[in-house]
């Protein structure tokens, strides 16, 4: 007990407080560590006093405190608790799991436009629908297997991959010839950077170009401003850039799965080139597309939707004409859309659907609108 009146003085407690402490008998160095703070609080007023009171007692006590009572093991036990929930938490926030994981879980289902609704809708598995899963790797390595899935099994190459990036994941960057790579970053360019593009390639660019030229090096991380006569070597920098050295570690994880599957069916450079000229969609192959589209829209209408469509083609439900002249137009994007002259008749069908989903779609949504509600006077 003296050891504790001196650590109460040397608080700076008053002598009354510590001669109150002293009198109660029952109050000692064992029990004040047991005292809730209400109850401690009568004697020792401040706070930060019974704090340091309590923590004195605890260390002066020793084992004793937290066993000679089963209320004195609560403390440690709250302890333990606090500290293990703080570990877990630690621990949750240091990763997560699902990051560390090399494979990614897809589902993938099958989306049908309701033109009634104007909303796409789940095919159910009893139509031909139904959620598929499949296990990919969380890099470029899933893309590199459905490339090769594609191209063997439904001989499908993606075309608007660029052709070098295929060349050099295929046979490496070496193999890449200076043409190539700067068609394919033309492709890559919007059509004013293209045209930019072309001007400083002829090594002719007037004021307005060059600015045109500078703000697009600036845009792709180019850090040199481009000098009369030699902006040709600057371009060919930029592509590779773009082209080869932004998309090397894409290249090489697809390399390990691509290479030894297609260099079989692709043995050559030239091979690959090849593929990209035959596959790459042409004016007559567009129009044979969309002439084949509308031919199988025809057939799978039905009595009360081949009456819509003759309306719409001639301004009559009945065949009151012996042919209809087709137009084609290169309409893309929002401004697509078929135009029917009645008069003629004349269709002007766009040449650019990609496939017989977005042709039925626009069809049917026209088919499916009031606007056409008129007749012959």
């Amino acid at each position: 007990m003296e050891k504790l009146k001196d650590f109460l003085r040397q608080r700076g407690l008053k002598e009354d407080i510590i001669q109150k402490m002293v009198e109660d008998k029952q109050v000692d160095v064992e029990i004040i560590p047991l005292l809730d703070d209400k109850k401690l609080a009568e004697y020792i007023p401040a706070y930060g006093d019974r704090v340091a009171v309590v923590t004195f007692c605890k260390c002066e006590s020793g084992p004793s405190c937290s066993t000679s009572s089963p209320k004195a093991a609560k403390p440690s036990m709250v302890d333990n608790r606090l500290k293990i929930k703080i570990k877990k938490s630690q621990k949750k926030n240091i990763g997560n799991r699902n990051a560390e994981k090399e494979e990614r879980r897809v589902e993938i289902g099958w989306k049908d436009f309701d033109v009634a609704s104007m909303e796409y809708k789940q095919i159910r598995t009893s139509k031909g629908g139904r959620t598929r899963h499949l296990k990919l790797g969380k890099n470029a390595t899933a893309v590199g297997r459905i490339l090769v899935k594609g191209f063997i099994d439904h001989k499908i190459f993606p075309l608007r991959m660029a052709p070098a990036f295929v060349i050099g994941m295929l046979f490496g960057e070496d193999a890449v010839l200076p043409d190539t790579l700067m068609e394919s970053f033309k492709l890559y360019l919007n059509d004013g950077d293209r045209a930019c593009v072309q001007s400083a390639l002829s090594e002719n660019t007037t004021e307005e170009e060059h600015e045109a030229l500078v703000d697009l090096l600036d845009r792709e991380g180019g850090h040199t401003i481009p000098k009369e006569g030699k902006s040709l070597a600057l371009m060919f920098q930029l592509a590779h850039k773009v082209i080869i050295q932004n998309g090397s570690y894409a290249m090489q994880c697809m390399r390990e799965v691509v290479t030894p599957q297609l260099l079989s069916n692709l043995p050559t450079p030239s091979v690959v080139l090849s593929i990209y000229q035959e596959l790459q969609p042409t004016t007559k192959k567009e129009e044979t597309n969309s002439v084949r589209l509308l031919m199988q829209y025809i057939k799978g209408q039905d009595k009360k939707g081949l009456k819509k469509l003759m309306h719409f083609l001639t301004g009559s439900e009945v065949m009151s004409v012996s042919k209809i002249m087709v137009q084609f137009t290169s309409l893309e994007g929002a401004g697509r859309r078929p135009v029917a002259h009645t008069c003629g008749p004349t269709l002007e069908l766009p040449s650019t659907y990609g496939s017989y989903r977005e042709f039925r779609q626009e069809w049917d949504c026209i088919l499916a609108s009031g606007y056409m509600n008129f007749d012959f006077g």
